[in-house]
């Protein structure tokens, strides 16, 4: 998660205690208020995606061991709401189901599935019962899909890195919703209240300009990825504005700023080693803030490993002398970003000793195909 989006969600927490200080005032106008409604809809959904990820967490990867904690957590709680409805309308059989504790989720694979998907279905057959519990379809759901993501999961670097782009392209969706919500409760909010209760739309503008502040000078913010999802940043790009010889580099974020300059017509230069250099023209006005997001290509090696006619999966790729590392799936392609333009080697390996080289040359930007047939 980037700096924007984390601003944007610390907006958006203010923006709930705005809407729940001024609930009595704002109900009264419906349609408003049903936009109202759909903001914490939405902004309920985003903090579970936040929650996936790990908050503050800069989008690292979950091991199949932390989507487990997610699991049992998601179910867990429920089984314990709905134990005591069990006890509170005497269903022995339903006690049965939902009288677990913590070291009931200590078994294998297996056997812990079994026991989750029984909890799950007496959770559903009951569903109506378990409102009044706050049991909800949601949150059935919710788990559900959880247990989805456990059984899915992999201890691979493709599998593990496939998930966090997943839940980062959707964190960025639902913050895009969110967004768009609160920008029709702007026009409602501001055309209602804006004579009868000025002092209220005037705190309400002040929270949504939260993001935005930033000091009286020029500062240009750039976001570099290595994806068109944003969910790729890259770590250690060079960018400069040749004509003023300013520059900076990235951080782990794929941010960072050049500030203090004087306002008009620039081009941006980004290099990184692995991809292709690229010039951005821009314009900026004195005294305000731009931000660019810039995707770079990658230089690529990729290509399919085999074994007779069958694919060669869960083997390890790389490139020789480098961190570039990956695993072949489940139809065993591969892909390695990221290559520094030149000559090297890529060398496929399994655990069971299996080895083969291929020496390559790769031009800035260069999608290369390399196979493997054992």
């Amino acid at each position: 998660m980037n700096k924007k989006q984390s601003s944007k969600i610390n907006m958006f927490a203010v923006i709930c205690l705005f809407f729940t200080k001024y609930n009595t005032i704002l109900s009264a106008f419906p349609a408003l208020f049903a936009q109202i409604t759909s903001f914490f809809g939405k902004e309920t959904e985003l903090k579970a995606l936040l929650d996936e990820q790990g908050y503050n967490s800069k989008g690292k990867t979950m091991s199949k061991e932390m989507l487990k904690e997610i699991m049992i957590k998601k179910v867990f709680s429920m089984a314990k709401l709905a134990k005591g409805w069990a006890l509170a309308v005497s269903n022995m059989e339903m006690l049965n189901i939902f009288d677990v504790c913590a070291d009931s989720f200590k078994i294998n694979e297996k056997d812990l599935i079994v026991l989750i998907d029984g909890i799950l279905k007496a959770l559903g057959d009951n569903l109506t019962e378990l409102a009044d519990y706050n049991i909800t379809l949601i949150k059935i759901n919710a788990a559900k899909a959880s247990v989805v993501d456990f059984t899915a999961a992999k201890s691979t670097p493709s599998q593990q890195k496939l998930l966090k782009k997943t839940i980062t392209k959707n964190i960025k969706t639902k913050i895009t919703e969110v967004t768009g919500v609160l920008e029709i409760c702007d026009t409602l909010l501001e055309g209602e209240f804006d004579e009868t209760e000025p002092t209220m739309v005037l705190e309400y503008q002040n929270d949504r300009k939260l993001i935005e502040i930033t000091g009286r000078h020029t500062t240009l913010r750039v976001h570099v990825y290595g994806d068109e999802d944003h969910a790729e940043p890259i770590e250690g790009a060079d960018f400069s504005i040749v004509s003023l010889n300013r520059s900076e580099v990235t951080n782990v974020d794929g941010e960072g700023e050049l500030v203090q300059f004087v306002g008009g017509d620039y081009v941006l230069n980004i290099k990184r080693k692995g991809f292709s250099e690229i010039d951005v023209p821009f314009s900026i006005k004195r005294g305000k803030l731009l931000e660019l997001d810039v995707v770079m290509v990658p230089n690529v090696i990729s290509g399919h490993g085999s074994i007779g006619d069958k694919p060669a999966v869960n083997y390890h790729v790389s490139v020789e002398g480098t961190n570039i590392t990956t695993v072949t799936d489940d139809f065993g392609n591969y892909r390695l970003p990221g290559v520094v333009a030149g000559a090297g080697v890529v060398i496929i390996t399994n655990d069971g000793g299996k080895i083969m080289r291929k020496p390559f040359a790769i031009e800035d930007g260069q999608d290369l195909n390399i196979d493997f047939a054992f």
